[in-house]
């Protein structure tokens, strides 16, 4: 009897809908003579009867293999039904300058590099903070929410990335899938007390990991 308890509460989480749907609505590109320029477009809508609010910054993208512990949208590349374990093929767009100028007379290239090094680690700093605090979203019942992403392919197809390497294929079919991971946690040590206590007290908040469905693109000659 008591496996039998065990495996209804099991069938009744499983069998649980998640409140948010979430799907790849369309990906259109264009050629220009160096590079192929994509457009990506997708939605998340409360599928619910409850208000439910989420942090996601749903406008940058970053490769699945960089960490599951990020506020951003994860893409991931298929080679057939085959995972493409390398997270340089294609450009986000989202490229900054982080240093526009600095006087480096009279220092050593050591000491250059900690600049360099300091000055940037207090950029991406404050950047996440930045992209937790300001993509807190809420949606009402059967409320949808769309997005647009660019991002490019400089039409190289030999790619190596430490001790990988890879071809992508010509001929070969290929797919893009997105996914992300609503979370609070990791966020704590981002935020102040305040700011995530102000979070993690919403009556709303939800966690969950959410995948999309996949897309053809575009790889071709």
């Amino acid at each position: 009897m008591k496996h039998l308890y065990i495996l209804l509460f099991s069938i009744s989480l499983f069998s649980q809908e998640k409140p948010l749907s979430f799907e790849i609505d369309k990906l259109t590109s264009i050629d220009s003579t160096t590079k192929r320029c994509f457009t990506l477009q997708y939605h998340i809508q409360n599928v619910s009867d409850k208000t439910v609010s989420f942090v996601l910054n749903g406008n940058s993208l970053i490769p699945i293999n960089a960490g599951s512990q990020s506020e951003k949208m994860y893409y991931k590349l298929f080679e057939n039904d085959k995972a493409i374990e390398m997270s340089n093929i294609i450009d986000n767009g989202f490229i900054q300058k982080i240093i526009e100028s600095q006087v480096y007379e009279n220092k050593s290239r050591e000491e250059v590099e900690k600049l360099e090094h300091d000055e940037a680690l207090r950029y991406f700093e404050a950047q996440r903070k930045k992209s937790i605090l300001e993509n807190i979203i809420t949606l009402k019942p059967n409320e949808t929410k769309t997005y647009e992403a660019y991002f490019s392919w400089n039409k190289e197809r030999y790619r190596r990335q430490g001790d990988f390497e890879y071809y992508i294929s010509e001929t070969s079919p290929h797919f893009l899938q997105l996914d992300f991971n609503l979370m609070l946690e990791v966020f704590e040590e981002k935020l102040t007390p305040e700011e995530y206590k102000n979070i993690r007290s919403s009556p709303n908040i939800i966690k969950g990991w959410y995948t999309s469905n996949k897309v053809p693109i575009d790889f071709s000659e």
